[in-house]
């Protein structure tokens, strides 16, 4: 699919989202945070396409170093050490060679296989199944250093993940420490000092005062992350924090933050796929061709095809589907 292609399906996204479940004007403004679909600077013209059509778009804020990129980029510098391979299967046969075994060593090195994973997919299923965010407390201890306990466990292990790794298929045992920190990187400061908590702040002070309290008392999170467990209560709790900053304290008196509630609006657009497009378009051959219109075309799995057309959703498993 061509860049344009994802641009104008994005564009009638982000429409969609705003006029058919939002329901925005211009006294009732919701904050939507986009957890980096596509590259910063492509979902900015896409908010401006939205903007030509309507004044509906007040502000925004780009932060290149925060989302799901972000995240692949961390997991791709920790797997050297937050991850054992404890199997290697390679395609040619039914051979498979564990970690004890003499053979493993004599495959590849083993460092060089691990950076032949494929991050991004390893992402999607760490996303889709296994990550959870942590509390503001455990946060804290985490930060300083403090020793596990019995009334701080360590976060479990993922024993048995096979991932791809070039043509080969290895099975990982990723440490529980290293999956515990993949998900701050949502809330610590990138190298300009920003954070998501902070970024949704700035957008908050860009409006007009009147309708401060109004857009952080109607808040939606869309992306695959927002579906992650304790993402938004963590993030509630973040944002209450970075309030009290002197930047923000004095023009933001008593904050209350409060997120559009997942029972008036479907899970599946709540929790949108902020990499939909890109994986849909990977389903299907590289000539295949995929348009606008067949966009469109495309209800939802919960039948709420009158809102938002889409083709990824969250089933009980917490696994991307895909209708």
């Amino acid at each position: 699919m061509r860049l344009a292609q994802r641009m104008e399906i994005l564009t009638t996204f982000l429409s969609d989202l705003y006029f058919k479940v939002l329901l925005c004007n211009a006294r009732d403004r919701k904050v939507v945070v986009l957890l980096n679909p596509f590259e910063p600077h492509d979902i900015e013209k896409a908010l401006l396409a939205v903007a030509h059509n309507a004044a509906i778009v007040g502000s925004w804020e780009v932060l290149p170093h925060i989302g799901f990129s972000g995240l692949v980029r961390f997991v791709k510098e920790g797997l050297s050490t937050g991850c054992d391979i404890r199997r290697i299967r390679l395609p040619s046969d039914d051979s498979a060679y564990s970690e004890d075994s003499a053979e493993m060593s004599s495959i590849d090195s083993i460092e060089s296989l691990k950076q032949s994973i494929n991050v991004e997919e390893l992402c999607l299923e760490l996303v889709n199944r296994w990550l959870a965010c942590t509390t503001s407390k455990r946060s804290r201890k985490i930060a300083t250093g403090e020793p596990y306990g019995p009334d701080f466990p360590p976060f479990p292990d993922i024993n048995r993940l096979t991932v791809e790794a070039g043509e080969k298929r290895v099975e990982l045992r990723i440490c529980g420490t290293f999956l515990e920190k993949i998900m701050e990187t949502f809330f610590q400061h990138d190298l300009d000092g920003n954070s998501l908590p902070s970024a949704i702040l700035e957008v908050i002070l860009k409006c007009p005062i009147d309708l401060r309290r109004a857009m952080m008392e109607n808040m939606i999170v869309v992306g695959g992350v927002a579906a992650v467990k304790n993402f938004l209560p963590r993030l509630n709790a973040e944002l209450s924090v970075a309030a009290r900053d002197s930047s923000f304290v004095e023009k933001l008196r008593q904050p209350k933050f409060r997120f559009v509630s997942t029972q008036k609006i479907p899970t599946n657009i709540v929790g949108w796929r902020g990499c939909s497009v890109l994986t849909h378009a990977d389903y299907f051959p590289p000539n295949a061709c995929f348009s606008r219109e067949d966009y469109m075309l495309r209800a939802t799995p919960h039948n709420v095809s009158s809102l938002l057309k889409e083709w990824c959703y969250v089933g009980k498993d917490r696994r991307v589907s895909r209708c």
